[in-house]
């Protein structure tokens, strides 16, 4: 089937239709008309986000709403204002308090889930107080920019990342956000021209669409690109990739070549795994444990920060004891998180070989049988070895150990001691996984 064809069908699927778009307005519309009823009339309501663009997916109908307020107002009453205009326009309607550069409400009502977010009102970007008043800017601008053909690219990108997990900026996938997505669509000028430039992409890209900067070395420097720097267009001092991991970007290189020899439907769709290819996925990894433990009561920003370093910390714990580990993957069941981990070893040997000096040092020779006068010695060249006993050679022993120290991150500590170490397979968490690294496998 050839690109035009799978983008038309794949479109179906995921564009809301005209009913849909109208349905979503009408709700937006009464929205706003119940704030506008309880808010001073020089607060302002304002759509934000992928529904205010046009660039929303069919089963993502979230709703941004911004209460604009003017400069005059106090900080530190923004959460007060919205909270109690949130409790007053829906006294029955499910709510929370949410937390991002400071305080926003959740609401629940008419069957969608609604962010109610203050932020002062400005024109320019010189004149915000806080990272989220320069969400409507960022609303304003791809509206102008961007044309009905860019829209349906933006959809189809969406969903591509959306089911390889490098799609929303939150800290547990570290991928493309919404706005990202408008602007590599934007400047690229559609979907296939965008995967044409990313499979030939070589570090550093830099990508300036209103032309600030002189020079791409300038916003290299500026920004310590290591990877991709895309300046955001209304803030010239802001790089819109930031929160992009450098694994999320070389995954969607690899499947922008992958898609690009052998464009297929199948890329824009989740897939499950059968019995019988995930014993054949199997038959290719090495061996899997998986550690389970409770998961802390945490938002999850704070959680997956948390995560990552724990995961990191204790990868290099069994590296350092010589383990090969070959990668890991953490999952949030909303109970336990569940860390698996693939090592080449399920146990090492129960000595092992510790290279001393040449034998015309003599000195540090002596130093060195001293050190180890109750290991085996044995000269191996010109070189003294000691053949010593290990004190760790099974994972076992390794995560009991680990779980003592104290490089393990605060919030986790006392959730990790319940831990549980096993072998026997998490098969959501494993799916996932497999998923996740089988990437050069996509098509087969």
């Amino acid at each position: 089937m050839g690109f035009p064809k799978i983008k038309k069908k794949v479109l179906k699927q995921i564009k809301p239709s005209k009913k849909d778009v109208e349905g979503d307005m009408e709700i937006a519309g009464r929205i706003k008309d119940k704030l506008s009823e309880v808010l001073p009339p020089e607060f302002r309501i304002s759509f934000t986000g992928s529904i205010s663009k046009g660039t929303y997916l069919k089963d993502s109908k979230d709703i941004d709403v911004f209460v604009l307020v003017p400069k005059t107002v106090d900080k530190k009453e923004l959460k007060k204002i919205v909270e109690k205009a949130v409790k007053k326009a829906f006294p029955k309607s499910r709510r929370e308090i949410k937390y991002a550069e400071h305080p926003y409400v959740r609401l629940y009502v008419y069957g969608r889930k609604i962010d109610v977010v203050p932020a002062y009102n400005i024109t320019y970007i010189e004149e915000r107080a806080s990272a989220v008043d320069r969400s409507v800017l960022h609303t304003g601008y791809v509206r102008e920019k961007i044309t009905e053909k860019n829209r349906d690219d933006v959809l189809l990108l969406k969903q591509f990342l959306k089911v390889h997990d490098l799609y929303g900026a939150e800290i547990r996938v570290q991928g493309f956000s919404g706005y990202l997505c408008e602007l590599l669509i934007i400047h690229y000028g559609g979907f296939d021209n965008l995967l044409k430039a990313a499979s030939g992409w070589e570090f550093p890209v830099v990508i300036d669409i209103e032309k600030y900067y002189k020079r791409d070395e300038e916003i290299a420097r500026k920004f310590s690109t290591q990877n991709i720097t895309v300046v955001d267009p209304v803030d010239p001092n802001r790089d819109v990739s930031a929160v992009v991991s450098d694994e999320v970007i070389n995954r969607f290189i690899l499947l922008s070549r992958l898609f690009l020899k052998k464009p297929s439907e199948s890329f824009f769709k989740n897939i499950k795994m059968s019995p019988k290819r995930k014993k054949l996925f199997l038959k290719r990894h090495a061996n899997l444990f998986f550690l389970s433990f409770p998961r802390p009561d945490l938002v999850d920003d704070i959680l997956w920060g948390e995560l990552r370093r724990f995961g990191k910390q204790m990868v290099k714990y069994l590296q350092e004891r010589d383990f090969t580990v070959l990668d890991y993957y953490m999952r949030d069941t909303g109970e336990n998180i569940i860390m698996l981990v693939e090592t080449l070893e399920k146990e090492l040997p129960p000595r092992i070989p510790v290279l001393g000096p040449a034998i015309f040092r003599e000195k540090n020779l002596d130093n060195f049988r001293k050190a180890h006068k109750d290991a085996v010695l044995y000269l191996n060249g010109i070189r003294m070895v000691a053949l010593e006993e290990r004190k760790i050679t099974s994972i076992e022993q390794a995560v009991k150990e680990f779980v003592k120290g104290k490089t393990i991150p605060k919030d986790l500590r006392k959730p990790v001691k319940r831990y549980k170490l096993t072998q026997k397979i998490d098969h959501k968490t494993l799916e996932e996984y497999l998923f996740w690294r089988e990437i050069f496998r996509r098509q087969n």
